[in-house]
């Protein structure tokens, strides 16, 4: 059984430079990681280049139409662009200063794409995008949160290391009365932490949502009556 109270670095895959880098983030302890909210979330249902809207985040399902090559524009920085099509729309995937990852693809591989579009120059162009090669999942989720960051650790490592953890717990103690959670329709603790991260659809990250603050509202409110109680105790002593 997963111990939410171990330090990070008694993770899998979480050595002492790694567990330093979470640390940045304020996470110290397993359970920090499961209270390590997103800050947004990816729809992943796909677009097509020309509908998407630009400078927003968007998912795009792709085909490599040709080798990846690289240039370099002025000293110290070169791009790579990655010619690929949406079935209707030929554009580019761009990365900048990483030659090496042309070798991740190859013509006629299917990609789905993350990132934002641009059109330059008539070229519609997606910037630094994370990719998902479907030979390496058996199934894309619909939803992929977007966690803050620090130097040194990317969305991959956040993502990876979050859903190791959220795959391993199982029935966090309560803090809400089965009462409570009866009479105002609310999941569970353990479904909320994991909807937070990893929701099936929308309609589960907004419960999720739901009853995390539900739960953090009642603790505020009960924190307020104790002030009171004890505000009201030392002035009757006085």
């Amino acid at each position: 059984m997963l111990d939410l109270s171990a330090k990070l670095h008694t993770l899998k895959g979480i050595g002492p430079a790694r567990a330093r880098l979470f640390l940045k983030l304020g996470i110290e302890k397993v359970d920090d990681l499961l209270y390590f909210f997103p800050r947004d979330y990816v729809d992943l249902t796909p677009l097509n280049f020309k509908n998407s809207t630009e400078n927003k985040n968007g998912a795009f399902l792709c085909t490599v139409k040709a080798k990846a090559y690289t240039k370099r524009i002025k000293p110290g920085v070169r791009i790579s662009k990655l010619p690929v099509t949406d079935g209707k729309n030929d554009g580019y995937a761009v990365f900048f200063n990483q030659p090496f990852i042309v070798n991740n693809f190859y013509k006629g591989q299917r990609l789905l794409l993350i990132g934002k579009t641009k059109k330059i120059y008539g070229e519609f162009q997606i910037n630094s995008p994370e990719w998902i090669d479907f030979r390496d999942v058996k199934e894309v989720p619909r939803i992929l949160p977007v966690y803050p960051l620090t130097k040194g650790l990317s969305q991959k490592i956040v993502r990876k290391t979050t859903k190791n953890v959220v795959d391993s717990i199982d029935n966090i103690e309560e803090i809400l009365p089965e009462v409570v959670l009866k009479k105002y329709s609310l999941m569970s603790l353990t479904d909320a932490l994991r909807s937070i991260h990893f929701p099936k659809d929308f309609n589960m990250l907004k419960k999720a949502r739901h009853r995390l603050a539900f739960q953090e509202f009642l603790t505020f409110q009960l924190s307020l009556g104790l002030v009171k109680q004890h505000l009201l105790g030392t002035n009757r002593i006085n």
